[in-house]
């Protein structure tokens, strides 16, 4: 209904400006001031205008999982809804960063970590892992991805889901150098998880 009285006085102040300029029954009217009264109805619809078809921001839905095929949604921490440019501030955020790569202390090149065990360490440290739709929104929005998730495969742990054979599987996102572009994979949680596997986590407020 707003939008509608605005498009109501966008066009009566259009109507009134040419009236202006082309009644002949203003003769009376001193010309400096009838161009004066011309110039505000313009910059009055200008205004109108404006706040007519001012962009709203895009909000980026952060509690509905990437639906995979042949997978099942077993767990999802949601995030809310929050602004496309505000997160992409704060994806490349360097000064007190809201994202940053986790790894366990038993990720290094010698020795690695279960699944399992890192997905109850991530909680016990009071870490927010990102989920799935953070992913998606990554993968929707590749050019402003930051480089330092370019080395490895960079795991979801906010998302947990259900594959082939009852199995439960974390997603992932990863570099290709060589193509240079991003793709998503998959992973068992049963599995293990080395050095080149961080999670993506969140700043907890």
């Amino acid at each position: 209904m707003k939008k509608q009285i605005l498009c109501f006085a966008f066009i009566a102040t259009g109507l009134v400006v040419i009236f202006l300029l082309f009644s002949q029954n203003l003769t009376n009217i001193n010309i400096t001031i009838k161009w004066r009264l011309i110039f505000l109805l313009l910059i009055v619809s200008v205004l109108i205008r404006f706040i007519i078809y001012k962009k709203k921001p895009k909000l980026i839905n952060l509690n509905k999982p990437l639906n995979i095929e042949g997978f099942k949604v077993f767990e999802n921490k949601e995030l809310g809804i929050k602004e496309e440019k505000t997160l992409i501030k704060e994806l490349n955020q360097t000064d007190s960063p809201v994202f940053s790569l986790y790894r366990s202390v038993k990720q290094t090149d010698q020795d690695f970590i279960k699944g399992f065990d890192i997905k109850e360490e991530i909680t016990q440290k009071n870490k927010k892992p990102l989920n799935s739709s953070f992913l998606n929104f990554l993968l929707n929005n590749t050019k402003k991805i930051p480089k330092k998730l370019k080395s490895g495969k960079i795991f979801f742990w906010g998302t947990i889901y259900i594959g082939p054979n009852n199995k439960l599987f974390v997603c992932y996102l990863e570099y290709n150098n060589k193509q240079n572009n991003w793709y998503l994979g998959c992973k068992k949680i049963k599995n293990n998880f080395c050095y080149n596997e961080p999670a993506l986590v969140m700043r907890v407020s």
